[in-house]
């Protein structure tokens, strides 16, 4: 594998999304076990999130940024990585619409997942970055207490 990513030729040489689908990275990848309940919870709240002020979403940003402490975020930090399929740090419509099926056991359609993003999607990018997905899926009353 390593012998594939460091071909000179770039036709030849394996992709980045290629080199992670390897046996060895499989292997060695975290499958960690989220908790059904957090999971639960965590979507509920990304579901519900609803952008605010400015003033108020910066503040929340700020606390999730800098004084959640690891076993705060750790769990979400599962939730994420588990709705990451393609490992590129950021949820897209589809991988929030596979999170749902496979979490709540239910469909997510279009239209919600399309408001969602307009409410998470901060910088407009597209995709829920950690952070973003962070703020939107702890608990509002939790952090600013």
């Amino acid at each position: 594998m390593v012998r594939k990513c460091l071909t000179y030729d770039a036709a030849k040489r394996t992709s980045a999304s290629e080199a992670l689908q390897h046996a060895w990275f499989k292997k060695y990848a975290r499958h960690d076990k989220i908790e059904k309940t957090v999971a639960s919870k965590a979507l509920q709240n990304l579901k519900n999130f609803r952008k605010e002020q400015k003033l108020k979403q910066a503040t929340l940003t700020y606390i999730v940024s800098q004084l959640l402490n690891k076993e705060e975020t750790s769990k979400m930090e599962a939730i994420f990585k588990a709705m990451d399929l393609n490992n590129d740090g950021k949820l897209s419509m589809e991988e929030i619409q596979a999170g749902y099926e496979k979490h709540f056991g239910t469909t997510i359609d279009d239209d919600e997942v399309k408001r969602m993003f307009k409410e998470i999607d901060t910088d407009g990018s597209g995709t829920i970055e950690y952070s973003e997905f962070l703020m939107a899926t702890m608990n509002e009353s939790a952090l600013m207490s």
